[in-house]
């Protein structure tokens, strides 16, 4: 399902366990994708699991400054996406 394009993906990954650790972030281009994609995924089953996906603030280079202006603008154009529920 296309909901934007793409900026950026990350996966964590365990070095120790050498598996993945279960969720990842990612970023689009325009916030619109980003609520798009919690629309449309959040509680869908992938994989035998009902996958959560939520909204993030998100930035490889992430500060303070950012953060804030980020949240008083709220242009959210990020998702975390997991299969566990919290």
């Amino acid at each position: 399902m296309p909901f934007g394009p793409i900026k950026s993906i990350s996966v964590p990954y365990d070095t120790v366990l050498r598996k993945h650790k279960g969720f990842a972030f990612i970023e689009f281009d325009i916030p619109e994708a980003a609520s798009l994609a919690v629309e449309q995924m959040n509680g869908v089953m992938l994989g035998g699991f009902s996958i959560k996906v939520r909204e993030f603030l998100f930035s490889f280079t992430t500060s303070w400054d950012s953060v804030s202006s980020a949240l008083y603008t709220s242009h959210v154009n990020a998702v975390f996406l997991s299969r566990y529920s919290f």
